[in-house]
């Protein structure tokens, strides 16, 4: 799986939205939950407001899955 450089909210919103410029590719579920807890520290998601903790799983379920 490549690393890329975290995305802010705005580009995430841009993504769920339906532009993409990304690419998403795991080789096993591993690490997929790894790419899933990096994005969540990254945008530290405990700390969020509703609507952006909502735009962050909506991220990560078109991302993931």
């Amino acid at each position: 799986m490549k690393k890329e450089k975290a995305l802010s909210l705005d580009q995430v919103r841009a993504f769920v939205a339906g532009n993409p410029e990304i690419e998403f590719e795991a080789s096993n579920a591993k690490e997929t939950y790894q790419w899933i807890t990096e994005t969540l520290v990254e945008h530290e998601y405990h700390r969020q407001k509703r609507a952006d903790k909502e735009l962050v799983r909506s991220y990560l379920a078109a991302r993931a899955f």
